[in-house]
């Protein structure tokens, strides 16, 4: 339609050009319009309608329903995973407060910290601290091991599968997605002799923490609970991190709610921490090496962290919240 009209222009303006009176060029375009192609709207029909719903909406609404069944699939597999990603939940969180972090530089590393001190000057106030003495009289750097916690769940498939359904498993870039795949992987797969893995979940079986407990307690240094004895079990133990030396957790911040410990219990493991994004301009990001014993002391809730397992040993590490 666009060249007939162009080409209709072009002979008017050829026409006048050459000085043919303007009635005769109006006399020669009605007589010549008649045979000029018609172009009609188009209109609906019962085929076109079957058309489109055959070859268009049957395969969109087709992926739409497996993509649903699948993250329903999913939900089933993993309930305790939130499907908001962390991405979008750090984008639509409220900026943080930049005092937390304003002139650290370090992680300073201490020994006997009195329960005093650690609440007025540490626990609260978003500055992390390692403390050196935090596991010296714990078991669990001696029996904490692949094949103890293999040894314990398989011989506790009722806790298994308590805390495969109910529990949570960060996977990170291992291939490994739930406790069943932990445990049941070959000899070789375990000393990563053929793939290197990294991995950590949470646990809150009665029976695995009851067991646990009799190898830790709580950091010496913590506050006691106006409602527990002297030789009350440990606080709930939340998670558990193994894998092999190299990348560990990438660059990430959690949404836990309250500050954590993390304690050290084998192999080395450096810590890589940053502020967030709109503090990047008055706070810094640095590194602190965790040895085997250490225990850092960190609101990941406002940190972004990522480790890396030094060449050696594997690593293991077990963490709380405290309130």
């Amino acid at each position: 339609m666009v060249d007939v009209r162009q080409s209709l222009v072009s002979a008017v303006d050829q026409a006048t050009s050459a000085g043919v009176p303007e009635a005769t060029i109006r006399k020669i375009l009605e007589s010549e319009l008649p045979s000029l192609p018609k172009y009609k709207k188009a209109r609906c029909s019962i085929s076109g309608l079957v058309y489109v719903t055959i070859f268009y909406l049957l395969p969109l609404l087709s992926v739409v329903g497996l993509l649903g069944y699948g993250v329903w699939n999913y939900y089933q597999e993993y309930p305790c995973y939130y499907f908001v990603p962390a991405p979008l939940q750090e984008i639509l969180g409220p900026l943080a407060d930049c005092e937390f972090c304003k002139g650290i530089d370090h992680v300073p590393k201490l020994s006997n910290l009195s329960t005093v001190e650690f609440v007025q000057h540490y626990g609260f106030s978003g500055r992390p601290i390692v403390v050196t003495d935090a596991t010296k009289s714990w078991k669990a750097s001696s029996v904490f091991s692949y094949d103890f916690f293999k040894q314990l769940y398989m011989s506790n498939p009722d806790s298994l599968e308590n805390d495969k359904t109910h529990g949570q498993f960060f996977q990170y870039n291992s291939n490994i997605r739930n406790l069943n795949e932990l445990f049941s992987m070959s000899e070789d797969s375990a000393r990563f002799k053929t793939e290197k893995w990294y991995i950590g979940w949470s646990t809150g079986d009665v029976d695995i923490r009851n067991e646990l407990g009799k190898y830790f307690t709580d950091p010496y240094f913590l506050p006691q609970p106006m409602d527990e004895l002297p030789d009350a079990e440990p606080r709930f133990l939340a998670w558990i991190f193994m894998g092999a030396p190299g990348p560990g957790a990438s660059l990430h911040i959690d949404h836990v709610g309250s500050p954590s410990w993390q304690a050290q219990l084998v192999g080395t493991k450096t810590w890589t921490l940053a502020p967030p994004p709109e503090c990047t301009s008055v706070c810094s990001s640095f590194n602190v090496t965790i040895n085997t014993g250490e225990m850092i002391v960190i609101d990941t809730n406002q940190w972004f962290h990522s480790t890396y397992i030094h060449p050696g040993n594997i690593s293991i590490t077990i963490g709380s919240e405290y309130d």
